[in-house]
C-alpha cells in the first residue's frame, strides 16, 4: 500500500485524508497516512517572520519522498516553496476551498460599523507578515500580537483571553471541523482583506521517476484551481518569492475573464510603510500576472523616486548597460513618455571557445538529446558555430532546445525552427534545471558564457543527468573613451544587465546616493550589493518589457 507523508496536526490529517479518499475514488490508488514532523511543528516559540529559509512546513515531508519512506506528499500549497527540489514535482492540485480569511472574536468585541468588525484598541493575533500589514492598513489602532500553533491551539488562546481576536484561513477552519458556537465568525471579503497566493489549495507531490503513481495521482487535478493558483504563485515569484512577503493575491472568475486582487506593502527609506491595493482584469493569465506585477512595482518605484527627491523638472534619464541596437525599441517607447534612454555598452561579447573540445563534441553530437541555451547571445554564437561546422541541419533539428524566458525562446525558435522548444518561466539556471526534471532524463549540451553560473549543472547532475558545459563566448570590458559621457547627477535610473556589467560600470562611474538602481536577476543584485549599493528593484529576467511596463 502506498504511503502519504503528512504533518500530524488535526488539520493536516484531515486534508491528507481528503486527498487519500480522492486518490482512491478517482485514480484507484490505495494509500495510508504517514505522519512526518516538520521544523514548523517543532519550532513554536518564534514568529514566522523570524524563521529563515524556505520549506519551513514542507522540507521534512519532501525528504520522506526522497528517502523512499513515502510515495506521495500532501501540502497546503501556500506553504510550498515556489521552486521544487530536483526529482519531485506537484502532479495535482485539488479543487480549492474558499480562500478567504476568517476573523474570530468574542461577542463583546464586535463592531460591524468598523473595518474588520472590531472595537477600538483590541489585540489581534497573527504571525503572517501579509496579515499584519493589512491590519495596520485597515486598523492602525489595533495591537497585533504574534500567534502560532494549530487551529485548536489558536482558538484556545482566543477563548482564554490572550487575544481579543484572531485571523486564520477559513479553509483550515472549515476542514478541521471544530465547534465555534461560542465565538463570533466573520468571513472577510477577499477584495478587502486579500488572501495569500494559493490559499485554500492542496498540492500533491510525487517522485518524478514514479511515472505510474504520478500519472494516476494527476487525475485528481482541478484545472481551474491550478490555473488560478499558478498565476498567483507566479506573481509571488516575480515579487521575490516566499511566505515572508507582504503580498496578498487572489484570482477569481468574472464576466470579462479573470480578476486579480492584490495587496502589497513596502517601506520607504525612512521606514514609512506604504500600502497598495488593486484589481486588475484580463482574459490572459500571463498578461494578468505581468500587469499586476508592473502595477505593484511602478507604484513602489514612483514613491521611491519622490522620496529621493527626483523632481519631474529634472531630466528623466535611464542608463542601461546594453548597446543601442539592443535597446532601440525600448528607447522609442520611453521617449514617448519623456524619458531619455542612455545605452552604456560597458562590455562587449566575443566568441571564444576551445576548438579541440568542439571537435570532441562534434564526434558525439548525435548522443545529445537536449541543447540548453539560456540567453539570446548563446543562441547566436552557438548557431554560428554549428553553421561553420560539418554538422548538417537535419542532425540538430530533432533535438530538444531548453531555454528560459520569452525572448530567448523566440531566438531559439528562429534559429531552430524544426526543434521542440522547452521554456521555463523561472529565469535562473536552477529554475530551468528543475523544469527539465519533468522530462525524460538524458544527455545535454550546455553552450554558455564563460561567466555563466553552475546551478543548472548541479540540479540536473544531482538527478542523474549528464550535462556537458561548453563555454563559447566571454565578456570583455569596454574602454572608457569608447563610452558615452555621462553626468551621473542627471541620471535617475541605472539598469544593470549582468554582474560583470555592474562591476565594469562601477569602475567608471560613481553613482549618486539618490540613484534608483535596477538589476536583472539575483546574481546581478548580489554583485551590486557587494559593491556597496542598494538594489531598488530586481527584474525577473532580461525581457525589457518588464522595464517598460513599470517605467
Amino acid at each position: 500500500m502506498l504511503k502519504i507523508a503528512t504533518r500530524g496536526s488535526r488539520l493536516a490529517m484531515r486534508q491528507s485524508g481528503m486527498i487519500r479518499d480522492m486518490l482512491l475514488e478517482k485514480a484507484g490508488l490505495e494509500a495510508e497516512l504517514m505522519v512526518v514532523r516538520t521544523a514548523g511543528d517543532v519550532i513554536q516559540n518564534k514568529p514566522l517572520s523570524e524563521v529563515k529559509g524556505a520549506g519551513f512546513f514542507t522540507k521534512e515531508i519532501e525528504q520522506a519522498l526522497f528517502d523512499g519512506r513515502a510515495d506521495i506528499a500532501v501540502h497546503s500549497l501556500k506553504d510550498l516553496p515556489i521552486q521544487q527540489p530536483p526529482g519531485i514535482d506537484v502532479v495535482a492540485i485539488a479543487e480549492r476551498e474558499n480562500p478567504s480569511e476568517a476573523l474570530l472574536t468574542r461577542t463583546e468585541n464586535i463592531d460591524d460599523s468598523r473595518p474588520l468588525n472590531l472595537n477600538e484598541g483590541l489585540t489581534i493575533g497573527t504571525s503572517a507578515i501579509r496579515r499584519k500589514a493589512q491590519i495596520r492598513a485597515l486598523r492602525p489602532d489595533l495591537k497585533v500580537k504574534d500567534l502560532r500553533g494549530n487551529v485548536t491551539t489558536r482558538l484556545e488562546k482566543l477563548r482564554e483571553g490572550e487575544y481579543d481576536a484572531i485571523i486564520i484561513a477559513y479553509a483550515g477552519l472549515k476542514r478541521v471541523g471544530v465547534e465555534i458556537d461560542d465565538l463570533e465568525l466573520r468571513v472577510l471579503k477577499r477584495d478587502e482583506f486579500v488572501p495569500a497566493p494559493a490559499q485554500g489549495a492542496l498540492a500533491v507531490e510525487t517522485r518524478i521517476k514514479d511515472y505510474d503513481v504520478a500519472s494516476r495521482a494527476a487525475k485528481i487535478n482541478h484545472a481551474d484551481t491550478k490555473s488560478a493558483v499558478d498565476a498567483e504563485r507566479r506573481l509571488l515569484l516575480l515579487c521575490g518569492g516566499g511566505c515572508h512577503l507582504p503580498l496578498g493575491a487572489n484570482l477569481t472568475r468574472a464576466e470579462e475573464g479573470w480578476v486579480m486582487t492584490v495587496f502589497w506593502s513596502y517601506l520607504l527609506p525612512d521606514k514609512t510603510e506604504k500600502y497598495l491595493r488593486a484589481k486588475i482584469s484580463s482574459e490572459d493569465f500571463d498578461q494578468l500576472v505581468e500587469e499586476s506585477y508592473a502595477y505593484i512595482k511602478s507604484t513602489e518605484i514612483s514613491d521611491l523616486l519622490n522620496f529621493k527627491g527626483r523632481s519631474k523638472d529634472l531630466p528623466r534619464k535611464l542608463l542601461i548597460t546594453r548597446p543601442s541596437e539592443k535597446t532601440d525599441e525600448l528607447g522609442e517607447k520611453l521617449a514617448a513618455k519623456d524619458i531619455e534612454l542612455i545605452p552604456y555598452p560597458v562590455q562587449s561579447l566575443r566568441k571564444n571557445f576551445d576548438e579541440k573540445e568542439w571537435i570532441d563534441i562534434e564526434q558525439e553530437f548525435e548522443a545529445y538529446e537536449y541543447i540548453i541555451l539560456t540567453s539570446a547571445n548563446a543562441v547566436q554564437f552557438f548557431k554560428e558555430i554549428l553553421e561553420d561546422s560539418d554538422i548538417a541541419p537535419e542532425k540538430y533539428s530533432h533535438k530538444k532546445i531548453a531555454t528560459v524566458g520569452v525572448k530567448t525562446a523566440e531566438a531559439c525558435s528562429e534559429a531552430f525552427p524544426d526543434s521542440e522548444i522547452i521554456v521555463s518561466h523561472i529565469s535562473t539556471g536552477a529554475g530551468l534545471g528543475a523544469h527539465l526534471l519533468d522530462y525524460r532524463k538524458g544527455k545535454a549540451l550546455f553552450p554558455c558564457a564563460r561567466e555563466a553560473g553552475h546551478d543548472l549543472q548541479r540540479v540536473l547532475g544531482d538527478a542523474g543527468w549528464h550535462v556537458r558545459r561548453f563555454e563559447i563566448y566571454e565578456s570583455i570590458p569596454e574602454k572608457k573613451e569608447n563610452l558615452p559621457d555621462v553626468n551621473p547627477g542627471e541620471v535617475a535610473y541605472y539598469c544593470f544587465t549582468s554582474p560583470l556589467a555592474a562591476e565594469y560600470t562601477f569602475d567608471k562611474i560613481d553613482l549618486p546616493e539618490n540613484s534608483i538602481i535596477i538589476s536583472i536577476g539575483p546574481r546581478t543584485s548580489e554583485k551590486i550589493k557587494k559593491s556597496g549599493y542598494k538594489v531598488d528593484w530586481e527584474l525577473p529576467n532580461s525581457n525589457l518589457e518588464w522595464l517598460w511596463q513599470v517605467l
